[in-house]
């Protein structure tokens, strides 16, 4: 085709306003680690928001976002102090806010090829500063300094995590919250009401219990129905305020708290702190406070708040989870502690003291579940060297069972007592959890009493005990579908599923797998989507622990190996010690249990000391042993530290591989420093322990 052709041709013309789009989307979406950042490009019409940003952290899509508005210009034109000025509109401020979560705008200029960004919540910080009236304005002129490099984009990263780890403990305890409501009553989807003094009787009589109900849509179209003069009380601004940040408007939310809070001295004390948590609540999520300054308003809560009571519950959780892995006895004791002192306090409400009673519960079941691994894990590697013992894994597991069953009798008391206060959502989430622990312990005791089943003698028992649990979540499910609360919905057929899988009720379970599926794709849960993944690929808990079972099989034979290989090396010091006839004149002897007596030098004893880790405690009956009594003392070096002397508990369950490698490093430091291993055969020499 030649060139007159196309002069002739009537093609459509190139824009290039989409060109220098296209250009600056090719820039952008690159600054982005594909590892911790999926961009996904707005489809459709510009609505005012340009890409939407996932969040990745530790190979796990998180569900947390946040969003760009990007625009372009060929050349940088800067204002006299170096800034870059750029048109945003108020209706677009307000879009991206009522999102929720970070919002950026990046402006790229093609001649330059660079970007600068800012946030949005900062400019608007900026803006409620200089006027509280700002959003009255069509338009601002924001100006841009920063330019999105590395460092800009691990900002918005960094941001994005924060933000959102913080929201997801936000909306559990706002949830949570909402527990102080009237008597049950009945009213009809409805709302016939006309005039402004019916809807505001209606709002504030029955507007917490909607709410609770997750029927805030028919209060808003029951207000909408009234006049711009009908939020004229502070009970019924508040009402309407939380109604629409249930609905993400959380500019309209923002507007109804002010009025709420103009006329708070009509609340009662609960109310104005509902008022508090909810204004502040949204301030934070707009951006217009800081996390800190959120934490340090919630501190100003009356010293009767129930809210205050909620934060303190969750800091608790918080601070016993992360130190569990250090030191879990440790942990769990400061945790119980710091709940009663809850449960002591007389300013605490009923609610209150039922939720952390709830909590404890639960804590202390997940906890005889962990217990349960970790004695099994001693069991193994006892078992590693002096063999199966049936006797010694039936006694830990029947010592265990009824710690479980006085947890089952504990967490049915709290139940009786959270349905008797009507507080639903609290019951069912309690059931959800305590049904987890129940079939997770039924899982983990299979795997103690390795496959026998010889607690459970009866399959009929055991089976009976899984349709109760598959009971509860079918009745837990229905509730938290009445209340749209679809994460726990997801939840609670997570663990359906588990339960169904494990009994080999494979046709139930696909139909469980499949009604999960379709709620992930329908409301989008990315986090979700990624736990559904790891579930049905061999994720359920029994399948991982057959997984831990064959991990542990292979790591006590590769121990069992070192083991053997540690017991050769020491048989040839021993006979290495006799042929060496090392001789020490008027030496010291201990024995070290289990692998007998040694000779040193009077002048070596710190050395060996040093070497054994002896307490400076444990040092002083040495000496006077060795010293004074004339005799024989005892180290029982399957312990590091020794902290006093004698046999102590023997073996016990300190025969693990690690205890086997001290004694290994004993025994090598004392060959090596020429402290031989003796058989003693001079009469009136005594061994004795001082126990």
């Amino acid at each position: 085709m030649d060139k007159d052709i196309l002069d002739e041709m009537h093609l459509p013309l190139a824009n290039p306003n989409e060109e220098l789009e296209d250009i600056s989307n090719n820039h952008f979406i690159p600054l982005f680690d594909v590892s911790k950042v999926e961009v996904r490009k707005e489809p459709g019409r510009d609505k005012g928001i340009d890409f939407r940003m996932d969040v990745k952290a530790k190979g796990k899509i998180t569900g947390f976002r946040f969003l760009v508005q990007l625009k372009a210009t060929e050349k940088m034109d800067s204002n006299k102090d170096g800034s870059v000025s750029l048109t945003v509109y108020t209706y677009n401020i307000n879009y991206l806010l009522n999102a929720g979560i970070p919002a950026y705008y990046v402006l790229y200029f093609q001649k330059e090829n660079l970007f600068l960004y800012r946030d949005l919540h900062e400019y608007v910080k900026e803006l409620a500063k200089e006027d509280n009236d700002w959003a009255k304005q069509a338009s601002h002129a924001m100006r841009l300094t920063t330019r999105l490099d590395f460092h800009g984009v691990n900002r918005m990263y960094d941001r994005a995590i924060d933000h959102g780890k913080f929201s997801r403990r936000l909306t559990e305890r706002l949830a949570l919250s909402s527990s102080l409501l009237p008597e049950r009553v009945v009213i009809a989807p409805d709302l016939d009401v006309k005039s402004d003094s019916e809807i505001r009787a209606l709002v504030e009589g029955f507007g917490f219990y909607l709410i609770n109900e997750s029927r805030w849509k028919e209060i808003l179209n029951a207000h909408q129905l009234g006049s711009q003069h009908i939020a004229s009380t502070a009970k019924y601004s508040l009402i309407i305020g939380i109604a629409w940040y249930y609905s993400g408007e959380l500019i309209k939310a923002l507007s109804y708290f002010k009025t709420a809070l103009k006329l708070k001295s009509e609340l009662s004390q609960d109310l104005q702190e509902h008022l508090l948590l909810f204004d502040s609540t949204v301030r934070f999520a707009l951006g217009l406070i800081e996390k800190n300054d959120y934490k340090d308003k919630l501190k100003t809560l009356g010293s009767a708040s129930h809210i205050r009571y909620y934060v303190k519950i969750d800091t608790i959780k918080e601070e016993y989870l992360s130190g569990v892995e250090r030191d879990i006895e440790k942990q769990y004791v400061k945790f119980v502690e710091q709940m009663n002192t809850i449960l002591e306090a007389e300013d605490a409400n009923v609610n209150i003291k039922l939720l952390v009673r709830c909590e404890m519960v639960l804590y202390e079941g997940s906890k005889i579940n962990l217990d349960l691994v970790r004695e099994l894990n001693k069991i193994n590697t006892f078992e590693l060297l002096i063999g199966a013992n049936r006797k010694l894994r039936q006694d830990i597991a029947s010592n265990l069972i009824q710690r479980k069953m006085a947890w089952a009798e504990k967490a049915r008391g709290i139940r009786d007592k959270v349905i008797k206060a009507k507080n639903y959502f609290v019951f069912y989430h309690v059931l959800l959890n305590e049904t987890k622990v129940d079939y997770e312990f039924e899982a983990y005791t299979d795997l103690i009493n390795n496959g026998t089943n010889s607690v459970n003698t009866q399959a009929g028992e055991r089976n009976e005990n899984l349709n109760s649990m598959l009971k509860n979540l079918n009745q837990t499910i229905q509730y938290f579908q009445h209340i749209t609360y679809v994460e726990n919905v997801c939840v609670a057929l997570s663990i359906k599923y588990e339960i169904l899988h494990y009994m080999k009720d494979m046709e139930a379970a696909n139909t469980v797998l499949t009604e999960l599926s379709g709620l992930i794709e329908t409301y989008d849960l990315k986090e979700l989507q990624r736990k559904f993944e790891a579930l049905k690929n061999h994720g359920t808990t029994h399948e991982k622990i057959a997984q831990f079972k064959e991990q542990l099989a292979a790591e006590s034979l590769e121990k069992q190996r070192e083991h053997q290989y540690m017991v050769k090396e020491m048989e040839k010091m021993d006979n290495m010690d006799t042929q060496r006839k090392i001789v020490i004149e008027n030496p010291d002897t201990i024995e070290l249990y289990p692998i007998h007596h040694f000779q040193f030098s009077k002048k070596e004893r710190k050395r060996v000391y040093e070497i054994l880790d002896i307490s400076e405690q444990a040092q002083v009956m040495f000496d006077r042993m060795l010293d004074v009594d004339q005799v024989i003392p005892i180290a029982n070096i399957y312990h590091n530290p020794i902290l006093q002397e004698g046999n102590a508990d023997g073996m016990v369950f300190n025969n693990s591989i690690e205890a086997w490698r001290n004694i290994f490093r004993i025994r090598k430091a004392f060959f090596d420093n020429g402290f031989p291993r003796v058989v003693l055969k001079v009469p009136g020499i005594t061994t004795v322990s001082n126990h």
